[in-house]
């Protein structure tokens, strides 16, 4: 077998001397093998083909495998952050879209129990942990940074900032919407001043309003809240409905069903202000005076409301523990015992519309007797006045009407109708209509009044508009309420109040306000008469913790809003508390809780934030401990829960037809350490539970991509000084439960995946370049003053930059390709090479010269040998040979390059040895020093020329 001298032109006998040279650093480092073994060369190439590669690494600290297939020093790291800051248990890289731009915000999770914006130049704190919170984990969705440690659950709000209206522009906002003020805290947009009142006119429990100046069009379901009237200030600070709008030139006719006296049209002046989430609205031309928490302030036709710092629990509140109070409207549905009853409407206990008239004894009205009247039921029509007699009660008389479900018929003859008992339907408007004389219907259907008390000619059947029907729930309404929150996230129904009874008047409804900060609103459901499904039929202001509330409900089935249902089942409920880790996956937010994978609702969520909403049932068990989830693209969706032991897969996408479901990935791959996973499209770069550097990939399977530097992870024994036998600290340095891994593509030649022991520093795994191919790993790169978190995060929109927060106290650096120091401090830089072996037993090596050749920056390197030994030691150190001449002598210098020799001659012998390890010092400076080649020039002989 030849030598590697003699594969370098050596003959034997006639030229013992010749050059062993690697102008190629394609190795790297390889400690986990032999030390006299080559490490990257197949035993088959080696014995048949002479093959050995001379490059590869045994040690070193601070040196780097260049994308020029060369070796350099280690790039330094100058300040991103130059304020001090704790140690730093993980970076986030938060984004968001800022009135059409990308914002990154750096988010940092103290060590010291703070989470920070880091973003260059600040340091501010977001929030301060709770005691027992473990490490913080971030999500960001939109405009909400959602965030967990283990104790609570919590979301940072940062939406745009508020943004005046100019002569060029017309900021539209719409109510609901929240905004950061100048001052940093949140505006949340209550109310949209809808336009002025000019008019009001109530008769027969229906309230007209006449409104001029509306700022957007008014429709029929609107809620709004009258102030300022001086005639019917009855109305002012009641929620009212349309139940219709009529325009009439630049004015519209809105009608509401309010139960009161009956008050004439007149003239009035005053403002309706609305409510309702989603109403368009404009903010003024000049900054407001922002008020304090809890304070209002007027932005032209806005009003915004201050909620404080933009921190707040992640979800809404639970949902109310009791269900609402009813109480009915202008008298009871059913008929009491010495009652005042006016010339109301009442249902009697068959069901039928009775209609009361008091005598007036004394200048007062008559009440009911002492004992229940035997009612008159509906009257035979057209055949006689049977059964249609008024019943006398005291001081009131009763006449049987008709039903609730009287509808209008063709060519129906009316006997009996007039005034005061007229027989009554309920119109295709939803309005009562009672005839008020006798006679036949037409053969179709009329087109309706609408107008309060206006009449409608049908075939010489006058009818007279009664207002709303108000009796829709003759079998029952269902009432619920909800608390709504400033992010749009609304908590789950209360239990419901069940009434199974006829309703006629309406509901006087009454239920607790919530203490939760992001409260503003109360929501409240009811279902259509006899229905199953609570709808959303209004909201009021949230009164406040412990405080009652109560809402006056005259609204007919057709105002509900069939598309927002009340979140039943709990389906609303808030996230729970202790989990973490979240991510974010077909548009739901996924979660660690326990042993368990927790899923938000997202797009099943109709009423409320699909982010913050978490259905009880919404989980995954699994029979270890998750420690990570990672969302990737395969077939049928997939979202990898990576375990303490083994790696697991969710698939489906949450429909019906395709729900959620858990398999095994990958057996006997685990982690535990949520820091030690990155990924890279759909390869995941892993430190495991057993301290082994590993890829998986759906496509290529499981990879030991850290194998030739695995026993480093195990205890390290690089960088430790191979002159002075100090240096850097080594022994377990790798736990896998501190570990951190992060892939950091920085620019075409500077991307690797960095394994961090986030104490010191890290080894460094990168793409070696053309013509080789493959990765390689560097020695070790130690920080100067120690690190705590490293991570390659997004910085600013499309770049990023690879972050190295301080051990203790001190700035966050960034690996900077442009210095060689740590933050101002230079760093030492060497390599070994080894072992080389220059020939077998029964020969013995020479070596003359060392040449090496460099980059001609700083300082010439150090170079040193290590004759037959595997490591120095204080007894066999390194022998460092001092730089003898150019290389070669005879040739003019080089201006860009050092071209240096270094003779190991020892008074005019040279050192002989079979194998040895060729160290390079460049020592501790501020200089881009990078190896381009070198060279070994020495000879073997036999030890016997005879055998």
């Amino acid at each position: 077998m030849t030598s590697p001298i003699e594969q370098a032109g050596a003959v034997k006998e006639s030229s013992e001397y010749a050059t062993l040279s690697m102008d190629r650093a394609i190795t790297g480092l390889y400690t986990q093998r032999s030390p006299l073994r080559d490490a990257d060369v197949p035993y088959l190439y080696s014995k048949f083909y002479s093959a050995s590669r001379f490059d590869s690494l045994i040690d070193g600290i601070n040196r780097e495998m260049t994308s020029r297939l060369s070796l350099a020093r280690a790039p330094g790291s100058s300040i991103y952050n130059s304020n001090t800051f704790p140690g730093i248990n993980s970076f986030y890289s938060y984004k968001r879209i800022v009135s059409g731009a990308e914002v990154i915000r750096v988010i940092a999770d103290g060590k010291d129990g703070n989470i920070y914006d880091a973003t260059a130049g600040q340091k501010t704190t977001i929030f301060t942990k709770s005691g027992g919170a473990g490490k913080a984990r971030f999500q960001g969705v939109n405009t909400t940074l959602y965030f967990t440690d283990g104790v609570e659950n919590k979301k940072w709000m940062q939406p745009a900032p508020w943004a005046a209206q100019t002569s060029m522009t017309t900021t539209t906002y719409a109510v609901g919407t929240t905004v950061i003020d100048s001052n940093g805290k949140i505006e949340y947009l209550i109310n949209f001043k809808a336009g002025n009142i000019t008019n009001v006119a109530l008769a027969a429990n229906v309230a007209t309003l006449t409104f001029n100046n509306t700022n957007f069009t008014l429709q029929q379901g609107m809620s709004f809240a009258p102030s300022g009237l001086s005639g019917a200030s009855f109305l002012n600070g009641k929620l009212l409905i349309a139940t219709a709008v009529i325009p009439s030139g630049s004015t519209f006719l809105v009608t509401v069903a309010f139960v009161h006296a009956p008050y004439a049209s007149a003239s009035d002046s005053g403002d309706a202000t609305t409510t309702d989430v989603g109403t368009p609205a404009t903010t003024g031309s000049g900054t407001p005076s922002w008020p304090g928490a809890g304070g209002t302030v007027v932005d032209g036709l806005s009003v915004w409301k201050n909620f404080g710092v933009p921190v707040f629990d992640w979800g809404p509140p639970a949902a109310p523990s009791q269900p609402p109070t009813l109480g009915f409207l202008a008298g009871p549905v059913f008929w009491l015992p010495n009652k005042n009853y006016g010339s109301q409407f009442i249902v009697d206990r068959n069901g039928n519309i009775q209609q009361g008239v008091s005598s007036i004894v004394g200048g007062v009205d008559g009440s009911t007797g002492a004992v229940l009247p035997l009612f008159s039921q509906i009257p035979n029509l057209g055949i006689s006045l049977t059964g249609f007699l008024p019943i006398k009660d005291g001081g009131v008389t009763w006449y049987a009407c008709g039903t609730v479900r009287n509808l209008w018929q063709a060519s129906q003859v009316l006997v009996g109708g007039g005034a005061i008992g007229g027989y009554v339907i309920v119109d295709t408007n939803g309005n009562i209509q009672q005839a008020t004389n006798n006679g036949t219907t037409g053969a179709t259907e009329p087109t309706w009044n609408t107008a309060p008390n206006g009449t409608t000619n049908d075939n010489g059947v006058i009818w007279r508009n009664s207002g709303p029907c108000l009796a829709l729930a003759f079998q029952g309404w269902k009432y619920g309420y909800a608390y709504h929150c400033i992010d749009g996230s609304v908590s789950s129904l209360s239990p419901l109040t069940v009434r199974t009874n006829g309703i006629l008047n309406g509901v006087f409804l009454g239920g607790v306000g919530s203490g939760a900060p992001t409260c503003d609103s109360i929501w409240i459901f009811r279902t259509a008469d006899n229905g199953s499904t609570p709808l959303f039929i209004a909201s009021i202001a949230n009164p406040g913790a412990n405080t009652l509330w109560s809402f006056s409900d005259q609204n007919s089935d057709p105002l509900l809003i069939p598309e927002l249902p009340g979140p039943q089942a709990s389906s609303n409920n808030p996230p729970p508390i202790g989990m973490t880790a979240p991510v974010y996956h077909l548009q739901r937010i996924w979660a660690i809780y326990q042993n368990t994978v927790v899923y938000s609702g997202g797009p099943n969520v109709l009423v409320g934030n699909g982010n913050t909403a978490f259905a009880p049932l919404s989980f995954s068990p699994f029979p270890e401990q998750p420690i990570k989830l990672v969302p990737i693209t395969v077939n049928n969706g997939g979202i990898l829960v990576i375990c303490t032991s083994n790696t697991y897969i969710i698939l489906g996408t949450g429909t019906a037809s395709n729900p959620f479901y858990a398999t095994m990935y990958m057996r006997n791959v685990g982690i535990l350490n949520y820091d030690a996973v990155d990924v890279v499209g759909s390869t995941l770069y892993m430190f495991t539970g057993k301290g082994k550097a590993v890829s998986l990939d759906p496509g290529a399977g499981y990879v030991e991509y850290g194998f030739p530097i695995g026993d480093q992870f195990k205890s390290v024994t690089t960088g430790k000084g191979a002159k002075t036998l100090t240096g850097a600290p080594v022994g377990a340095l790798y736990s896998p439960a501190s570990t951190y891994v992060t892939w950091a593509e920085l620019s075409s030649g500077d991307t690797a995946v960095y394994v961090c022991d986030g104490a010191v520093g890290w080894f460094r795994y990168s793409p070696t370049a053309s013509p080789e191919s493959g990765f390689v790993w560097s020695p070790r790169r130690v920080i100067v003053g120690g690190t705590s978190a490293v991570q390659a995060i997004e910085t600013t929109p499309g770049i990023s930059q690879l972050l190295i927060a301080p051990a203790s106290s001190g700035p966050i650096l960034f690996r900077d390709s442009s210095v060689h120091t740590d933050n101002g401090t230079a760093y030492q830089s060497y390599d070994v090479k080894g072992n080389i072996v220059l020939c077998q037993s029964g020969e013995v090596a020479e070596i003359a010269h060392i040449a090496v050749k460099s980059i001609a920056v700083g300082t010439r390197p150090k170079v040193g040998l290590l004759l037959g030994e595997i490591t120095p030691t204080s007894t066999t150190p390194f022998d460092w040979l001092e730089i003898t001449s150019a290389d070669p002598p005879d040739l003019p210098p080089s201006t860009t390059i050092y071209s240096d020799r270094y003779s190991a001659l020892q008074n005019g012998v040279c050192p002989k040895c079979d194998n040895f390890q060729l160290a390079v010092d460049y020592g501790t400076q501020n200089a881009a020093d990078e190896m381009l080649m070198f060279s070994v020039y020495g000879a073997k002989y036999a030890e016997r020329r005879q055998q």
